[in-house]
């Protein structure tokens, strides 16, 4: 930007509002970037941090969880996750509601932890498995009919196995809509940024 300027300085010409503020924000940056990078550097230690206490990473999960896309990327993975666990070790034989809690251990995101606890009491208590799941919310409709399915037919293994494929086609399906959506719009705003400064 420095040597535009000289160009600009020479010609005696006005710049553009444009170009003025690209030559404000580099002279900004010229200065204090070392004041952006350390706020920047606390940010992520203070995020870090703050994520170590389980209430405020259980709040964090439960926020992913209702964002648009990112929800809807977050409850396939944990749910495919989740489903497939619990095929393996039902078709091992190992009783649902031990199966249920080896299962929460690997799903990584909190509510949906809880959420598969939670269905184990309910379980105990006399609800069906699929209906306990149904009740937190947190399970995608489809992952249930089929688990609802495989308890109706005496097939949860295989059951559950296709919930987890299914899910795991609907994350897979999702991510190369949102890996040719981001090509496209990155060069969009290159474009757009380009024609502001011009």
């Amino acid at each position: 930007v420095p040597q535009i300027i000289g160009v600009f300085q020479n010609m005696q010409q006005t710049l553009p509002l444009a170009t003025r503020l690209l030559m404000g924000l580099s002279d900004f940056l010229r200065h204090w970037a070392w004041l952006l990078i350390a706020l920047l550097v606390l940010a992520v230690l203070a995020v870090r941090l703050a994520l170590r206490r389980e209430s405020v990473r259980y709040r964090w999960h439960a926020l992913l969880l209702r964002l648009p896309l990112i929800g809807r990327l977050t409850r396939a993975a944990n749910t495919a996750r989740a489903a497939r666990t619990l095929a393996l070790l039902a078709g091992a034989a190992v009783p649902l509601l031990d199966a249920l809690s080896i299962a929460a251990q690997v799903v990584p995101n909190l509510p949906m932890r809880e959420s598969l606890r939670q269905a184990a009491f309910k379980i105990r208590e006399g609800s069906s498995f699929a209906r306990a799941l149904a009740e937190s919310r947190q399970f995608p409709p489809v992952a249930l009919r089929l688990i609802a399915s495989g308890e109706r037919s005496g097939e949860l293994p295989r059951m559950l196995s296709e919930a987890a494929a299914q899910q795991q086609r609907d994350l897979d399906r999702w991510l190369g809509v949102l890996a040719a959506t981001l090509g496209p719009a990155v060069i969009l705003l290159v474009g757009a940024m380009v024609l502001f400064i011009v």
